[in-house]
């Protein structure tokens, strides 16, 4: 330990030095994990498909600090390429099956990747990489702790996406100082943002740090339908959102549904 989170009620807290540190204690609990309008995941089952894929991709002589894309919706099979990249000692690259076609194949261009982790039954039009399946039949193996946790691209807004590249001690730092500093622990988050944007990184880390349960309403972030339903549902107890979308929700008459927030 070499780095400190503020805690403004004590003492200065130490943080780990890679965010693996703050997940893995939690993958070997039967609580949920993560789940979509499909499925659920258990963090021992999060755990066990995750560490398959590390295994699968060090198979394919990925190397530490590796660009690996992960090509999915907004789905539990994200979550499980994310961590199964990180335990694999590489970094991820999240390339949302949502976006525009070309977007998705600028973003895995410039990556620079040479191996994708695709969800199940998904449509490739990423062009050609050696592709490992996010499916949970991979046999299980030791992690490996990388420096880097994951690459993400800015929005273009300006020109073309730039990417960003975070390593897994700030990613680490972040999700901690969440920890530390908010009051009410994250019993059952809403993912409304993009696997492929920053902003989803911390609804996603928060909240399997904390023990709580990632819910992900829909594969489209603006089904405002659906995360009320889930809202109501799950009893959600937390939501990133921007705040001309959230506008819009409570406009919509989602207030209700969102009263466990």
């Amino acid at each position: 330990m070499n780095g400190w989170v503020p805690d403004l009620e004590g003492p200065l807290i130490p943080y780990p030095q890679h965010i693996l540190d703050l997940l893995e204690p939690r993958l070997a609990t039967d609580a949920v994990a993560v789940l979509d309008r499909e499925a659920a995941l258990t963090y021992r089952q999060l755990g066990a498909a995750s560490a398959g894929i590390a295994a699968a991709l060090r198979g394919r002589g990925v190397a530490t600090g590796e660009a690996v894309i992960v090509h999915a919706r907004n789905s539990r099979w994200a979550v499980v390429g994310m961590l199964g990249v990180l335990r694999a000692g590489a970094r991820y690259v999240p390339v949302d099956a949502a976006f525009p076609i070309q977007r998705q194949q600028h973003l895995a261009a410039a990556s620079g990747a040479r191996i994708a982790v695709v969800e199940p039954d998904l449509p490739m039009p990423l062009g050609r990489f050696d592709t490992v399946t996010v499916d949970g039949r991979h046999p299980v193996g030791a992690t490996t702790r990388g420096p880097l946790a994951y690459t993400c691209y800015t929005s273009g807004s300006t020109g073309l996406p730039k990417g960003v590249t975070i390593s897994a001690a700030a990613l680490a730092y972040s999700t901690a100082a969440r920890l530390a500093y908010y009051p009410r622990p994250v019993t059952t988050f809403l993912l409304s943002s993009s696997i492929s944007f920053d902003s989803s990184v911390a609804g996603i880390y928060w909240t399997l740090a904390s023990g709580g349960t990632l819910v992900i309403p829909s594969d489209r972030t603006t089904d405002l339908v659906a995360l009320g339903r889930a809202a109501h549902r799950h009893a959600a107890s937390h939501l990133l959102m921007v705040p001309s979308l959230y506008g819009i929700a409570l406009r919509g008459g989602l207030a209700g549904q969102l009263r466990s927030l």
